[in-house]
């Protein structure tokens, strides 16, 4: 949703982001758990559903079925948007589990666990996002994360040149975008680095 308070000062973006939670509709929906408790017949009508009812039928879905990683992966995301940090964990691991190095799956383990943490990255988080980036160099939210890393050891620099990369890939969604850049300009601000300029697209091919 994104974004939430990470680190105390900079917005979160929840990986798979890091970090969004789908609509609880379209949750429902998918695993046919909203029938005919959440949705009206025409479904004309917005319908308030219940985000714990929801989960706990997820749940249970997930118990009966437990090789869907689909499932493990909405779950996760579930639960890093209501906090359940520990929770996330552990569903994000059995999601590793079933589809093994998958960027998208290596940067959801490692903000569950590095919200699990406390926010910090150090360790297996970090690990898990270098990972993802040298499996594809062009994920803006490893790249993301990548800067957080970056910005936690103190290497200022690093961090800019991270979220400069991903600022390419971020275009189409000036909310992120402009975040994104206050994050830059407060990196070079600290570290008292002269002001960089946006990457072309041109100078990364």
């Amino acid at each position: 949703p994104p974004p939430v308070e990470r680190h105390g000062n900079h917005g979160r973006w929840s990986a798979i982001a890091v970090v969004v939670l789908l609509p609880i509709a379209t949750l429902a929906l998918y695993w046919g758990v909203g029938e005919p408790d959440y949705l009206s017949a025409s479904r004309q009508q917005p319908v308030e559903l219940d985000m714990a009812d929801a989960v706990t039928r997820l749940e249970q879905r997930l118990a009966q079925n437990p090789d869907n990683p689909e499932g493990w992966f909405m779950l996760g995301r579930t639960y890093m948007s209501l906090g359940r940090y520990p929770e996330a964990v552990k569903a994000i691991e059995k999601l590793y589990e079933l589809v093994g190095e998958h960027p998208t799956v290596l940067i959801a383990l490692a903000d569950s666990l590095a919200m699990k943490n406390g926010g910090r990255y150090e360790g297996r988080p970090t690990e898990l996002v270098m990972r993802a980036i040298e499996l594809n160099p062009d994920e803006p939210t490893g790249l993301w994360l990548a800067g957080m890393v970056s910005e936690e050891r103190g290497d200022l620099a690093a961090a800019v040149s991270y979220w400069r990369r991903a600022e390419i890939h971020l275009q189409d969604d000036p909310q992120r975008l402009t975040e994104l850049r206050a994050m830059i300009s407060s990196a070079e601000m600290r570290g008292k680095l002269p002001p960089s300029s946006p990457i072309s697209r041109v100078q990364t091919s």
